[in-house]
Order: C-alpha cells, then sequence, then structure tokens
C-alpha cells in the first residue's frame, strides 16, 4: 500500500513537473530552484540542493565519487550519483530511481526526500510543496533530555565545560587581511585541536594563503576559502588528522556564530588547507569537522562576504560572482 500511494504521489508530480513552470514551496514558502524541475520515469525530481538550503540542512559533494553527505539536526545522509542505494544514519534505503546530475545540481526522486530525508511531499494547484515533519514527541520529552542539536547552551554542566575548552590558556592570535581591505582577527585553539592549529598556523607563515580566496559562501551558514584562486586553480596540500568527535578526537568547540572550523570530505582525515568560518550557527556540524578557532574582530567583515552575490563555476556552487581574495593571513607572535 505505502508503494502504490508513493506511487500515486509520483506521478501526481511528475504530472505538475511537466507543466511549463512549476513552482516549488518549502515550509510553506516560495522559492527559486537552482535548476528545473525534472520529469523522469513518470518520477518528478527535484534539485537537492534548493531543498537542503530551505530546510537548513548541511550539504557536501565529493566530486572524486560523485556522493552528496547530508546533515540534518538528527541525521546523517550519504547518497551517490547513479545509485539506487541511499543511507541515513546506519539504515539502507533502496531507491526505485537513482538520483542524477543537471546542471551541475543533485537531483533525487520524490521517494528520497519521503523515505530518507522524513520530509512530506505534496501538489497541489500552485505546484510542488515540501514541508518537515513535526514532531509530536517534543512536548513529551523530559525536561532532563538535551536538545544537543538544537539547544546545546541549554545543558548547564555541558555549557559549563563547553565554555572552559573554548577559553583555553594558549591562544595564537591571527588577522586574515582581505585584498579590498577587509580585516577579520581570531584566535586559534591548540589546546583543543594542535594537529589542525599546528597545520593552519605553518600555512599561514609559509604564504599558502596570500592570494586564495573564499571560493564557496552560504548566507546564515559560512564561508569557506583556502584551496582555490581567483581563477579557481586548486591549491593542493597535505591532509591531516581529523580532530572531532566521530573521529575518535574530543572537540568541545561549538560551530557557532564565528567559529573557524577545517573543510573535508566524507573522509575523515582529508582535511588539509580549507576552512570555514561560521556566519550562523550550524549545531549539526558538532562533532563532525575539526573546529579550531573563533573571530574576536571584523564579523561586519565576515557579514559582507557571506551577503556578496553568488553562481555556479563549473561543477562547483555557491561562488562569489566577484572574487573575495584573502591578501594574507599574519600570524601574530
Amino acid at each position: 500500500m505505502k508503494k502504490r500511494n508513493l506511487a500515486i504521489l509520483a506521478l501526481a508530480l511528475a504530472t505538475t513537473a511537466s507543466a511549463e513552470t512549476t513552482a516549488l514551496f518549502v515550509n510553506d514558502a516560495a522559492i527559486t530552484p537552482v535548476t528545473e524541475i525534472s520529469n523522469q520515469n513518470e518520477t518528478a525530481f527535484i534539485p537537492l540542493r534548493s531543498v537542503c538550503e530551505a530546510i537548513k540542512a548541511g550539504i557536501a559533494w565529493e566530486p572524486e565519487t560523485k556522493s552528496v553527505m547530508i546533515r540534518t539536526a538528527n541525521d546523517t545522509v550519504i547518497m551517490q550519483i547513479s545509485n539506487h542505494l541511499a543511507f541515513c544514519n546506519e539504515s539502507a534505503f533502496t531507491l526505485e530511481q537513482a538520483p542524477f546530475l543537471q546542471d551541475d545540481y543533485t537531483m533525487v526522486p520524490v521517494q528520497f526526500l519521503t523515505e530518507v530525508l522524513k520530509l512530506e511531499v505534496a501538489t497541489d494547484a500552485d505546484g510542488i510543496r515540501i514541508n518537515e515533519k513535526v514532531s509530536t514527541e517534543t512536548t513529551e520529552k523530559p525536561a532532563t533530555e538535551p536538545e544537543q542539536t538544537q539547544e546545546p547552551e541549554a545543558e548547564g554542566e555541558k555549557k559549563e565545560e563547553v565554555t572552559e575548552e573554548k577559553e583555553p590558556e594558549e591562544m595564537i592570535a591571527i588577522t586574515i587581511e582581505m585584498e579590498d581591505g577587509g580585516i577579520m582577527k581570531a584566535e586559534l585553539y591548540p589546546e583543543i585541536a594542535p594537529i589542525t592549529v599546528e597545520n593552519f598556523v605553518k600555512l599561514a607563515k609559509e604564504g599558502f594563503y596570500d592570494g586564495l580566496i573564499f571560493h564557496r559562501v552560504i548566507e546564515d551558514f559560512m564561508i569557506q576559502g583556502g584551496g582555490y584562486d581567483k581563477d579557481m586553480n586548486e591549491k593542493p596540500a597535505d591532509s591531516i588528522k581529523g580532530e572531532f568527535a566521530s573521529n575518535g578526537v574530543e572537540n568541545k568547540l561549538l560551530h557557532t556564530r564565528g567559529v573557524l572550523s577545517m573543510a573535508r570530505t566524507m573522509v575523515a582525515d582529508s582535511a588539509s588547507s580549507q576552512f570555514f568560518i561560521m556566519h550562523a550557527d550550524a549545531p549539526y556540524l558538532d562533532g563532525e569537522y575539526a573546529a579550531f578557532g573563533k573571530l574576536t574582530e571584523g564579523f561586519e567583515v565576515l557579514d559582507k562576504i557571506a551577503t556578496t552575490k553568488t553562481g555556479t563555476v563549473g561543477f562547483m556552487s555557491d561562488v562569489p560572482e566577484e572574487a573575495q581574495i584573502i591578501k594574507t593571513i599574519i600570524v601574530e607572535e
């Protein structure tokens, strides 16, 4: 019965998607998809990035394996282009229609949205509507159960521990100078992520970051840089150990606004030179990425970069149309 209902829904959505213009609504808000909704084999395919950004889920693309990792408040989802299998935490799902790329964006069938991401999908005269399910268990949870992914600061005992970790005795001050004159100052914490800080400081002192850009910018999420120049040529660096909880390393620095953390692929120990600065809190990254510092000054520069207009270059999306060039990163002695 469930498969039959899904097939009827998919057909209805496909019929809607075949119209000249298909409107897309997420949580009742109209959004503009990054690419057109597609109809394949009587199934509607939705651009995954548009949905993830609308529900504030993290999404990462691994070009070598053509894989996608999605992080929501409660789940980690991994899928691969042209593969009928998708994984959510430790559960496997078989998709009747495999994801594919369209205009360099991942397109997923309605089954992926409903069964794997646990979203509600429907169609009406206005278009396709996707909504997050409202949990009926929220008010029934005991007051002592921490909502780690939503309100980590509400945990009295844990908050005290994190505060101690976020204000260690040893700190290294850095200054990120932008080509346009913008200045961001930050503190790095060797006590929290010694390998990460040592690597970052070494690269900065060698001038590795000079002339590189913030190549991936998402407002209300983060700005990422340290891997490409203004012509989108990649600058390689050696990978290091990933210092975060799911990789067996304690790291209590939360991914709150202004925190610096290391970018990586789905391989735990793949971080090298690319880092990101949080534009807004993203608790679903806690324990999954190596946070190693935080901004102390220059939040207005962070905001300016995060709100710059972006587009697509090759396979990479969210690239600033006007290059956000790092002039240099200075390590204060």
